[in-house]
């Protein structure tokens, strides 16, 4: 049997790949045609972690909404299950390294999308300006990636900076 540490490291694992990829990991089915344009994401240290992924259509005839998804683990409860038996046993899968994820998914038009991608671009340039702070035990990460024309950008900051304030409260709105 694993031990809790190889356990943990391989629920974590597959639980990272779905929020930045939800789509193969039960999520909204991507039409064809469509691309990841934008993903922005947080993870606390005590509370779930989520993602939000922008998909844009390639084809630009025509409307095409843009399709967001947002991905949440709850990693606190994940924890509780694979460290504690009293919960373990409460579970039909027990100890089984299987993230508990939720998905949720809504079309947003082209004007909110190219506003969350502004917001998404200050943001951008202030992380880019400002030093990096040290994790704080109790602090969140956030991370943001923009691709477009066939090259991304992706960067990640601890709390403590506000800057990014504004596209999360634009995101929570959204789903």
């Amino acid at each position: 049997m694993k031990g809790y540490e190889e356990t943990w490291a391989e629920l974590e694992s597959k639980a990272l790949s779905a929020l930045e990829r939800p789509e193969l990991f039960g999520g909204l089915p991507l039409p064809i045609g469509y691309e990841l344009g934008l993903r922005f994401w947080t993870f606390e240290s005590f509370a779930d972690a989520t993602s939000w992924n922008f998909y844009k259509p390639q084809m630009t005839s025509g409307y095409h909404p843009i399709l967001l998804l947002k991905t949440v683990w709850q990693r606190q409860e994940d924890a509780r299950r694979i460290s504690s038996p009293d919960i373990a046993i409460k579970h039909v899968d027990k100890f089984k390294p299987i993230p508990t994820l939720s998905f949720s998914d809504r079309q947003i038009s082209v004007e909110m999308f190219e506003r969350v991608l502004s917001e998404a671009n200050l943001v951008l340039q202030h992380v880019r300006d400002v030093a990096r702070l040290p994790i704080a035990i109790d602090g969140t990460c956030f991370g943001i990636e923009v691709l477009s024309d066939a090259k991304s950008e992706k960067v990640e900051w601890n709390s403590g900076l506000p800057f990014g304030d504004a596209l999360l409260a634009v995101l929570n709105s959204l789903v």
